[in-house]
């Protein structure tokens, strides 16, 4: 399956360290910006929480989440926490933040995928529920199904690797790749009739 660029990726990804300066309010657009959800108590990933001098944050790809200490405008502490009993515990001296969604959730990234879902499906949009849920900034499960909708270009897994990453290709994956590629293209014809969640041709999403 197709992949987002990796600029948006190096973009949308930050590192916090002890000591460093910290501006609330920026903070928190950019987590939203990233796809993370603003609630009043973090418990899964892809949620934050700011309380006073306390920012909670559960990045995605880790398998606990951060609790960052300020004093006024500087990290202090950095520590993880259970999020089942809010309990701080082990501190570290930096943390790393992905994005949570494998595209950008702010207005502009919605807008464009608005125009650009339009242009390409015939009909009335507002019979996709797909379509109905962005414009309401409701992120609907699947959506990553429209990913080159958001992004000018995608790219793949193997973009991400470094040039001198050996791949190594084991006996029948031939064959299965081409079962496979068979199954996208009947499920693909299958799918050209769902007003709901209609379909990108295979080539354009793997």
């Amino acid at each position: 399956r197709r992949l987002p660029p990796k600029n948006y990726v190096k973009k949308s990804a930050f590192n916090l360290n002890l000591g460093q300066q910290f501006e609330t309010a920026s903070f928190a657009q950019s987590l939203v910006d990233a796809g993370y959800y603003s609630v009043n108590q973090v418990m899964s990933a892809g949620e934050f929480a700011i309380r006073g001098g306390l920012v909670d944050v559960y990045p995605m790809g880790t398998e606990t989440p951060f609790r960052i200490d300020l004093f006024d405008t500087e990290i202090e502490n950095i520590r993880l926490f259970d999020p089942t009993t809010q309990r701080s515990g082990e501190s570290v001296s930096k943390m790393r933040i992905l994005p949570a969604k494998e595209f950008p959730t702010h207005d502009r990234s919605i807008s464009l995928f608005r125009q650009r879902f339009r242009a390409r499906f015939e009909g009335d949009p507002q019979k996709s529920r797909a379509y109905r849920d962005l414009s309401s900034c409701i992120i609907p499960a699947g959506i990553e199904c429209y990913l080159p909708l958001f992004f000018d270009q995608t790219t793949s897994l193997i973009d991400y690797l470094s040039d001198d990453t050996l791949i190594i290709l084991d006996d029948g994956v031939s064959e299965a790749v081409e079962k496979v590629i068979s199954e996208i293209e009947e499920r693909f014809q299958y799918a050209l009739s769902d007003d709901e969640w209609p379909a990108l041709k295979p080539e354009e999403i793997a």
